[in-house]
C-alpha cells in the first residue's frame, strides 16, 4: 500500500498543479470567449441598425427618384409648350418683318409713281 500511496502522492504533486493551471487557463479562455461573443452581438446589432438605416435611405432615394421622374415629365411638357410659343413668336416676328419689308416696298413704289406722275404732268 505504501507504493500506492506514493504513486498517489506523486500524481497529486505532478498532476494536480497542472490541472489547476489548466482550470485557470480554461476559465480565462471562457471569459475571453464570452467577451468576444458580446462584442460580436454588439457588432451584429450595430450592423442590423445600419442595415435598417440603409433600407430607409433606399426608400427615400426611390421616392426622390419618383419625384424627379414626375418633375422631369412636367418640365418636358412645359418645355414643349414654351417651344410652341417660341415657334408662334417666330412666325409673328417673320410676318412682321415681311410686313415691314412690304411697307417699305409700297412706300418706294408710291414714290416712284409720284415721280413718274410729275414727269408726265399728271395730278
Amino acid at each position: 500500500m505504501e507504493i500506492l500511496e506514493a504513486v498517489r502522492a506523486a500524481i497529486k504533486e505532478l498532476v494536480l498543479p497542472e490541472l489547476d493551471g489548466m482550470k485557470a487557463q480554461l476559465t480565462e479562455v471562457r471569459a475571453r470567449l464570452e467577451a468576444q461573443g458580446e462584442a460580436i452581438r454588439t457588432l451584429n446589432a450595430h450592423l442590423l441598425d445600419q442595415s435598417r438605416r440603409i433600407d430607409v435611405l433606399g426608400e427615400r432615394v426611390d421616392a426622390l427618384s419618383d419625384r424627379i421622374d414626375v418633375l422631369r415629365s412636367d418640365l418636358s411638357q412645359r418645355l414643349d409648350v414654351t417651344n410652341q410659343r417660341l415657334d408662334r413668336l417666330y412666325e409673328v416676328v417673320v410676318r412682321r418683318d415681311e410686313h415691314d419689308q412690304l411697307a417699305r416696298r409700297v412706300a418706294a413704289l408710291e414714290q416712284d409713281v409720284g415721280r413718274i406722275k410729275e414727269r408726265l404732268g399728271v395730278p
